[in-house]
């Protein structure tokens, strides 16, 4: 298996180093320049009449003919991919598909469209933005972000000040969140409180108005019965004799039956000197 550092060589050697990920149409010069025929499935399904499977599982493969290599792809989202996929493996002089040959040849594409002065120019630092914006599979996006930190200290610096970035901002949305948390309860609780001594003094108020409301009715009602009782008692009429010193009831036996007895009131009897009789009680 070749290693990062001697695949960036070989790329250098064959001046196939660019600061600029690669078009479709770069691709199909860049390997049409190398003297490789390029073909789709349906080309090739349409050349061979005895219908030769195209391998299992395959979105592109190259082959060996009397005029030279072509290579056959199938047009999906990872064209350009599998393309110079197939062409890091003539590179590479792979005569075989084995585990070796295949992550060389997977790294080695992934450095000619993903260069990675592109990535830096373009601040792409982690695997997931390669595999989006380069169309490049997932795992093989994760594997080539590996090996860009490892050997490629500037990528590495970037990529870990992201990093440290990203924290940050995490950690200071989390004490953003904490302090808002905290912020919210006290003034929930200030809140409470608020509404509790509100109840309070308006309990409070309500049961001095209705101790003030008592008392007074309770005055009214007093002042009025006494101004009832008075009412009535001025009222009465009580019996005198001619010659008595005494005011007696209608029913009393020394006024019942008499001729001489004249009436008052009770007030005005007892503003004459006059006194209840003891024996009726007037």
């Amino acid at each position: 298996m070749y290693s990062y550092k001697t695949l960036k060589s070989i790329l250098k050697r064959e001046n196939l180093i660019n600061d600029n990920n690669l078009t479709y149409s770069d691709i199909i010069n860049l390997v049409k320049n190398a003297g490789i025929v390029i073909k789709t499935f349906d080309e090739y399904k349409k050349e061979w009449i005895d219908d030769t499977a195209i391998p299992d599982g395959s979105h592109a493969f190259l082959a060996e003919s009397d005029d030279g290599y072509i290579i056959y792809y199938d047009e999906d989202y990872y064209k350009n991919y599998w393309i110079i996929h197939e062409f890091s493996h003539y590179i590479l002089k792979h005569n075989h598909d084995g585990k070796i040959q295949e992550y060389s040849a997977n790294l080695m594409s992934c450095m000619i469209i993903a260069p990675v002065k592109s990535l830096i120019k373009k601040k792409i630092f982690t695997s997931d933005e390669i595999h989006k914006k380069y169309c490049i599979p997932k795992d093989i996006a994760i594997m080539y972000f590996n090996e860009l930190v490892k050997n490629e200290n500037k990528y590495s610096c970037n990529v870990n000040n992201k990093t440290f970035k990203s924290k940050l901002v995490k950690n200071y949305k989390k004490a953003l969140l904490l302090f808002s948390i905290f912020i919210i309860s006290i003034l929930s609780f200030t809140l409470n409180e608020n509404i509790q001594n509100s109840k309070k003094d308006s309990l409070i108020k309500i049961m001095f108005s209705a101790e003030t409301t008592s008392v007074a009715a309770f005055n009214a009602l007093k002042t009025n019965i006494y101004k009832n009782t008075k009412s009535d008692e001025d009222n009465i009429t009580v019996y005198i004799t001619k010659t008595g010193k005494k005011y007696h009831r209608a029913s009393c036996q020394y006024v019942k039956n008499k001729v001489t007895v004249f009436t008052l009131s009770i007030e005005n009897a007892k503003l004459s000197g006059y006194t209840p009789c003891s024996k009726c009680l007037p």
